[in-house]
């Protein structure tokens, strides 16, 4: 692969680090590895920087219609990563993303709009209006279910509230249960470098010995051991909001 597609989100343009990893020669799983460690480095409070300004975590389906974690990488993560390497793909990759990156800025720096006529401007208002009414209608109902879809979790019984989202979100879609909950726990433990069902499995073992039956040992489940940890719960909502999200705008 000798090219690099830049995608536009707002205003700025990222590349896939799906895209990255291939160009380099590298597995996709090792290249987030290395990224989200840049990402704790980055978000390290004396560090004074936006990790947003160089990575911003996505999302892609697989082969297997299965949803996958990935990253967008900004000109600043691209010269990040390209640091690190070295040889002939690490040359080939800086020179390919710095030509990509030059050539936008030099397509957003050369005038394209034509000017318009009074009669012009009324007859394309009128269009985006009709356009926008029409859009309006179509996604009255979703802007209607985002809405309760995404009122925040109870802080009295989060467990109860996030696994309700959880199951409406299967529901809706038709997924499979147990591989939904693995898919999150698996972004889960990746993007907190974590080990969710040696928690788990520590977890029962407490219980154990507190006095605890075995029937309630076995009970105790992942979403419980989220529970418990102030700093994995905000993580495990963002990424079940990130499928509401999706999934609320798909309908």
């Amino acid at each position: 692969m000798n090219n690099l597609t830049l995608i536009n989100t707002n205003g700025k343009f990222t590349v896939d680090s799906r895209e990255v990893a291939e160009m380099v020669g590298k597995d996709h799983k090792n290249l987030l590895r290395d990224i989200c460690k840049y990402v704790d480095i980055l978000k390290d409070p004396g560090s004074n920087l936006s990790a947003a300004n160089f990575f911003e975590l996505s999302s892609y389906i697989d082969n297997q219609n299965q949803t996958r974690p990935c990253f967008l990488l900004t000109r600043k993560g691209c010269d990040m990563v390209a640091n690190k390497m070295t040889g002939e793909k690490g040359v080939l990759f800086t020179a390919t993303y710095v030509t990509k990156f030059e050539e936008m800025e030099q397509t957003l720096k050369t005038p394209a709009v034509k000017q318009m006529t009074q009669s012009e401007l009324i007859f394309g208002l009128a269009q985006c209006n009709v356009e926008l009414e029409k859009k309006v209608t179509a996604l009255d109902t979703r802007f209607t279910n985002a809405i309760d879809i995404f009122t925040a979790p109870s802080k009295d019984d989060w467990k109860h509230d996030i696994n309700s989202k959880i199951n409406q979100i299967i529901e809706s879609q038709g997924l499979n249960h147990q591989k939904f909950r693995g898919d999150l726990y698996e972004e889960l433990e990746l993007l907190a470098h974590c080990n969710v069902t040696a928690r788990q499995s520590n977890l029962r073992k407490r219980m154990k010995e507190n006095g605890a039956t075995y029937k309630d040992c076995q009970a105790a489940t992942k979403l419980d051991v989220v529970d418990r940890d102030v700093q994995l719960k905000p993580i495990f909502e963002g990424i079940v909001r990130k499928y509401q999200a999706k999934y609320a705008m798909a309908v």
